[in-house]
């Protein structure tokens, strides 16, 4: 990062008397001898603080419509969702605030049908010139003794979707599905779905279809599932909840194999190495400062494999990669290392890359051709490529310099729209005009090869090559209810034969059939390490062992599959990529072995069309776009096409719908957490001193805590009885359920002061002891559970009197047949008494200063909050985990993608959430001055 370059570039955030965000400036330049150029976003909110439109840089006081639009009801939900990249989409909102009809921009209606419980029963759509088809049917448990023996009351069963019928056969108590069964459609094509059961069921394929189960440890982590193709995939986990091997037992097979072991993690939970099944060892270094990867490292008997050295600049940013396993090579005139580079401008977007690259072309929308390993290092060559971007992050130009492959790609952006009007690449590819639909849909690739699009804006066929005759080859797609691809048929033609193709993706398997071949091939992913078994049950071909294939992975930090390698460590195939995911050189000891490789850069699929599928929507590596708005809305940004902000080195974006740098990510999300802990417990203070001016207040909350410890420890105590005959045993039950009821009523304003103590206790202000706590909560099973075993572990000091106490009482409740809550009680008297004294002026100081450390400490999280949106490029996103997915799915179900009420983490409402905080402590000195002066009018 150059020093002069980032001069004088800051960003800053412009409130109004609210708090509220209403202008971002940020300051671009990419050459250090020019000016910066100021880029201002803006944000508009009505009278109830909630936003209501959104300027990027380029359209700020240039067009009068604003990127982003929201219109709400009266009640506050959204109505209408108004985007220049997306179009506009008008939701009716039921009573209950459930989404009763939608439709879209491009002439699309829904309408949702819910049962007494607000269950959506049947899903009409109605498509553009099209009939009103009923396209999904829910059907849930009732409530017999058969449904309950599989948890099914009340719970979905059935699912009938554009791609089958989901059935779930069993939950777990964690209601999470042990046994699913996925049927798929005889007829591909959406259907019109009947009434009556038996009436879908003809338009199912004939069978029992195919039927998944799973097991659950305690804590719901799966620690087995048998997939469709009865493999059995086993998961074992350390004392910590962590994955510490995987194995496998092929369907047949005598004995388990295992795929990975020995893994282990460091203290911020990043995988430091581990052992594949091919005794493959993978080691990874993090700065133990910024927890950054500094080396990725592969190794088998001694023989290095891959050696990859990460270089950042100050704010993270990837600058350099070496490969050091890569022998320097020598041809065409040139000294060729394996060694890329990288500049960003003050934006962080990437400006400059260089490499090396095969001879071949690798700029246009195709698979690429393999060479044979090892590569001819005449066939390799360095290269350059520059990028330039407009003001709203569209790239608009790319040079390529490399000997005998120069050229320039020119891309031309709509003016008030992010939308790709035409691309060229220099005076050899003729202009390829870029049509969308009305919701910002990509029409064709390029001319003969056009996109179909189904209703719910997904990705549903591609025209591969066009015929006169109307026989074109042609690629289908086919989704689940959630929106992921469950189905791909590809169909092409020759002279005389037709040939098809087919993959159906289910849980740990995809099913691959072409010809004469059924392929199985398992999938799994450990740490660090990728592995998929490939598993012929038909058609094996030749050239490949007869158990199958094994294939594992090594990845790079992005998760693209840079070498393959078989059961004995051998390299089948590797690969190096672009920047912006174009395929620089591939290799691979056989054409048969290569034509099986479908997982590349990012670790996602690439499909003949040269797209790759990321879960969500599909990407465009030579226009280093996505092809479809962002179904998310503005999580990434204004510009709904722009992939990870445009430094595609240091982001990735897992599912296409959130760019996600992790370790920065999951700092935000545990912020809340910590911001809650900090909130309730000056609350308690306020409370605390609110009483302490009043006797009677005093008085009335040692009754509260008599009537609250007398319960709670009636609860432990019928739990120490209920435990082990020994003591330990009885003292760790009785304080499992103390510390479930300290749980419970903390969570309720209510309740919360009942756990706390009468007397205020300077060190319940510690921030350190605050985000101990905020990071182990009842929302976090594994963090719960390795707090609540600290807090029973006798070898810490704290814990051995909470277990006194707690076998105490059991003992007494034994011997002498004491019931009650004597300990806490006697406590609560003590500090009753130390009230009703009054706190001294020493106390009340210490209570202040503890207060302003808090404060401190807000306002420098408030300041890094916004460095680390910044950072991030967004303003908002969704949280990582199942936790993130579940928030995402709701909004979708509900129309809030997008909006202020969303279930993001966003800057501005975790901003709000400080402000008001640093409002609670404002209140809380207040009453220690007024408590202060109280105490000298009583003499004290």
């Amino acid at each position: 990062m150059s020093a002069q370059l980032n001069r004088k570039t800051p960003t800053i955030n412009v409130a109004d008397s609210r708090g509220l965000t209403v202008r971002q400036v940020a300051y671009w330049r990419n050459d250090a001898a020019k000016a910066a150029q100021t880029r201002i976003t803006r944000q508009q909110y009505d009278t109830t603080g909630r936003q209501v439109a959104q300027w990027d840089p380029r359209l700020f006081d240039k067009t009068p419509k604003a990127n982003l639009t929201t219109v709400y009801s009266l009640s506050g939900k959204p109505l209408l969702v108004d985007s220049v990249d997306a179009g506009w989409r008008l939701n009716l909102p039921g009573d209950a605030g459930q989404t009763l009809r939608s439709w879209d921009q491009r002439g699309s209606h829904w309408q949702t049908t819910y049962d007494n419980q607000l269950r959506p029963t049947e899903i009409q759509e109605q498509a553009s010139d099209q009939k009103l088809r009923m396209v999904e049917r829910f059907l849930y448990g009732d409530s017999s003794s058969t449904s309950a023996a599989s948890n099914l009351c009340g719970a979905l069963t059935r699912h009938d979707d554009s791609a089958g019928t989901l059935l779930i056969n069993e939950y777990a108590l964690c209601a999470k599905p042990v046994s699913q069964t996925r049927r798929f459609l005889f007829d591909p094509e959406q259907p019109h779905w009947p009434t009556e059961e038996k009436d879908r069921d003809v338009l199912l394929e004939k069978g029992d279809g195919h039927k998944t189960i799973w097991r659950y440890d305690a804590l719901g982590e799966p620690i087995q599932q048998i997939d469709a193709g009865e493999h059995r995939q086993h998961f074992s986990f350390d004392v910590a909840g962590q994955l510490k091997a995987v194995s496998l037992k092929i369907k047949g097979a005598e004995t388990e194999k295992t795929m990975v072991k020995d893994l282990a993690y460091n203290a911020f939970g990043q995988v430091e190495s581990q052992t594949a099944g091919n005794d493959v060892i993978s080691r990874a270094v993090f700065d133990p400062a910024s927890g950054r990867l500094t080396s990725l490292t592969a190794s088998v008997s001694g023989s290095t494999l891959q050696t990859l050295h990460y270089t950042y600049d100050a704010v993270g940013n990837v600058t350099k990669i070496e490969d050091k396993a890569q022998p320097v090579q020598f041809g065409s005139n040139q000294k060729v290392e394996a060694v890329s580079t990288f500049t960003y401008d003050t934006l962080y977007q990437l400006t400059s890359a260089t490499g090396r690259e095969a001879a071949g072309p690798n700029s246009q929308p195709q698979l690429p051709t393999s060479s044979r390993t090892p590569i001819d290092a005449r066939q390799l060559f360095n290269f350059a490529e520059h990028y330039e971007y407009d003001v709203g992050g569209n790239l608009t130009e790319l040079r390529h310099v490399r000997d005998r492959n120069n050229y320039t790609r020119t891309l031309n952006i709509a003016c008030a729209s992010n939308r790709l009007l035409s691309w060229n690449q220099g005076d050899s590819t003729p202009d390829a005009a870029a049509t969308f639909d009305a919701n910002g849909n990509l029409q064709a690739l390029q001319p003969g090869q056009s996109l179909q699009w189904n209703a719910h804006n997904q990705l549903a066929g591609v025209v591969l090559v066009k015929r006169e005759d109307g026989r074109n080859d042609n690629e289908r797609y086919y989704y689940d209810s959630g929106g992921q691809r469950v189905r791909k048929i590809q169909t092409t033609y020759a002279a005389s034969v037709t040939h098809t193709r087919e993959v159906r993706y289910l849980p740990g398997v995809e099913i691959r059939t072409r010809n004469n071949e059924r392929l199985e091939v398992i999938t799994l992913q450990a740490g660090r390490c990728s592995v998929r078994y490939l598993h012929w049950t038909e058609g094996q071909p030749s050239g490949i062992p007869a158990a199958g294939q094994l294939r594992y992975s090594l990845d790079d930090h992005l998760g693209s599959s840079s070498l393959e390698l078989d059961d004995q460590a051998w390299l089948i195939s590797q690969e190096s990529y672009l920047p912006y995911g174009g395929t620089a050189w591939t290799a691979s000891r056989s054409a048969v072995e290569a034509d099986y490789k479908t997982i590349r850069y990012s670790g996602k699929e690439r499909d003949a069309s040269g797209l790759y599928y990321y879960g969500h929507r599909y990407y465009a590596p030579w226009l280093q776009r996505w092809i479809s708005p962002d179904p998310a809305g503005t999580v990434d940004g204004l510009n709904l096409y722009c992939m990870v902000g445009n430094n595609p080195l240091r982001y990735t974006d897992q599912h296409g719908n959130n760019k996600e740098e992790f370790n920065i990510k999951k700092e935000i999300a545990t912020y809340p957490n910590i911001l809650s802990e900090v909130h309730n417990r000056v609350d308690i203070l306020n409370y605390q001193l609110y009483n302490s001016i009043d006797k009677k207040g005093i008085v009335k909350r040692l009754f509260q805590h008599y009537t609250y410890n007398a319960t709670k420890n009636a609860a432990s105590l019928a739990a120490g009885l209920a435990a082990a005959p020994s003591m330990l045993g009885a003292a760790g039950a009785a304080t499992a359920i103390s510390l479930t009821f300290d749980s419970i009523a903390n969570k309720f304003d209510a309740t919360r002061h009942l756990s706390a103590s009468i007397y205020p206790q300077v060190t319940e202000l510690s921030p350190k002891d605050i985000e101990k706590s905020a990071r182990a909560t009842l929302d976090n099973p594994k963090g719960k559970f390795k707090k609540f075993k600290k807090d029973i572990d006798p070898r810490n000091n704290k814990t051995q009197k909470n277990l006194s106490t707690a076998a105490t009482n059991t003992f007494m409740a034994f011997v002498g047949g004491v019931r009650g809550a004597w300990t806490p009680n006697f406590e609560a008297s003590t500090q009753a008494t130390k009230a009703l004294n009054g706190i001294p002026a020493q106390k009340l100081e210490r209570l202040n200063n503890a207060l302003l450390v808090l404060d401190e400490h807000l306002e420098h999280d408030s300041n890094a909050i916004n460095a680390a949106f910044d950072t991030l490029g967004v303003e908002e996103f969704y949280a990582n985990g199942v936790k993130g997915h579940l928030n995402q799915a709701q909004d979708l179900i509900t129309n809030n993608v997008g909006n202020a009420d969303s279930n993001t983490l966003s800057r501005t409402k975790i901003q709000l959430e400080i402000t008001k905080t640093r409002a609670t402590i404002q209140r809380g000195r207040e009453l220690l001055f007024r408590l202060n002066e109280h105490n000298k009018s009583l003499g004290r």
